[in-house]
């Protein structure tokens, strides 16, 4: 009977151990600092937003660690360059985590960045993502990933309302079919669109890294009588190509765009663009002031060596993930433990960032009822339209 008791202690103590162990790995030595990694295209076509999005991260974190870091531990960044490949990320996720990182940050878009997000989840590594595509989130990559970007949906929806509240109810569409973001931001647009009462008169498609779309533009003229407006899924830098082609070609609809349609960015080569809309989280160099601290975030950006030229939005969202972090590591008390991180973000009810409140539940891992602004270029001036409430959004995985 003695034998059973001490076996039971010995039991005992050894699964105290390993609990004081385990506990040990997931929280960082007081005033360590807490690893995060960043898995992103800092070279190749992912870069023209991945890097901005570092950038915005940078700044983030230089003003979390100037407030004293997150619970006594400042924050840390490495990053590991994918190369903009989705056969790369799998192995950058790893490297990361090998080299401390207790959470993954990925390219910026589900196609780059979702196999670094997989694999973090199956390491068991909490993901704070960046991507239109729903799937970046529980149901496309893992339970870890939380997405910070407004969906695909909710963005579709937006930009369908605005275009129906403006009286355009026919449109072209046109696709651009090299990532699930801007293909999926087309489905998902269309599909309100046609709810609301809209018709696509015309649909053509092409891709980001296309030199020239003649043939879609001289579709697009012949459908110009019938067409009220342009509906335009794409992403930078390949789209400023795009649009420039269509003005070029005589075609002045109004187009509507998707949030990777950023409009500063397409200004370096159109100075003169009028009636472009596209999906926005905020400006940052002065025209939105709302709210205010998105200009203090411009300053900042330009401070750290930033170009008025980069691709807005990233920089926005880059400063985001670290505030979502920084939510959820609060709450942890410096735990990173993913699990205890993951049943803080399951309960996070409109969590103020510079992308607007998110709000996540256990089965949604993407912001709930993300509602985007419409920035607008006119004469080659920006300005912010206002944020759109639609008035219905199209169901979609979590």
């Amino acid at each position: 009977m003695w034998r059973i008791a001490v076996t039971a202690v010995v039991l005992a103590v050894f699964a105290a151990l390993v609990g004081i162990a385990s506990a040990h790995r997931d929280s960082a030595d007081a005033g360590s600092p807490i690893t995060i990694g960043y898995v992103i295209g800092q070279t190749g076509a992912a870069s023209s937003f991945d890097v901005p999005t570092l950038q915005g991260a940078k700044v983030a974190i230089s003003a979390v660690n100037a407030a004293g870091g997150v619970a006594g531990h400042p924050l840390k960044l490495i990053t590991i360059d994918t190369q903009s490949k989705f056969t790369n990320g799998t192995a950058a996720a790893q490297q990361a985590i090998e080299k401390g990182a207790k959470i993954i940050v990925p390219s910026c878009d589900y196609d780059f960045g979702g196999p670094a997000a997989r694999q973090a989840n199956k390491q068991g590594v909490l993901v704070i993502a960046c991507a239109g595509d729903p799937l970046m989130g529980r149901s496309g990559t893992g339970p870890l990933t939380f997405n910070i970007f407004p969906s695909a949906p909710a963005e579709g929806a937006d930009e369908a309302q605005f275009a129906i509240d403006k009286g355009w109810k026919n449109a072209y569409e046109l696709v651009d079919t090299s990532i699930q973001y801007s293909k999926r931001g087309c489905q998902y647009t269309e599909t309100a669109y046609k709810h609301f009462g809209g018709t696509i008169v015309g649909k053509d498609a092409f891709l980001n890294s296309d030199p020239t779309i003649a043939p879609q533009v001289s579709r697009m003229r012949n459908a110009q009588g019938k067409a009220q407006v342009l509906l335009l899924c794409s992403y930078v830098p390949g789209v400023a190509t795009a649009i420039k082609q269509i003005r070029a070609g005589g075609i002045n609809l109004p187009i509507v765009a998707q949030i990777g349609v950023d409009g500063r960015f397409i200004l370096k080569s159109i100075p003169d663009l009028t009636n472009l809309y596209y999906g926005s989280v905020g400006l940052i160099f002065g025209e939105d002031h709302a709210p205010p601290t998105l200009a203090t975030l411009g300053r900042q950006f330009l401070a750290h060596g930033g170009s008025k030229s980069t691709t807005e939005w990233a920089v926005v969202v880059g400063y985001s993930e670290i505030q979502m972090i920084k939510y959820a590591l609060t709450k942890s008390k410096g735990s990173t433990n993913a699990n205890k991180l993951k049943g803080i973000l399951e309960k996070a009810k409109n969590v103020p960032v510079l992308t607007g409140n998110v709000t996540y539940s256990a089965k949604c891992h993407t912001p709930i009822k993300a509602e985007v602004k419409l920035a607008q270029v006119q004469k080659g001036k920006l300005s912010v339209s206002g944020v759109v409430k639609p008035k219905w959004v199209p169901p979609y995985p979590c």
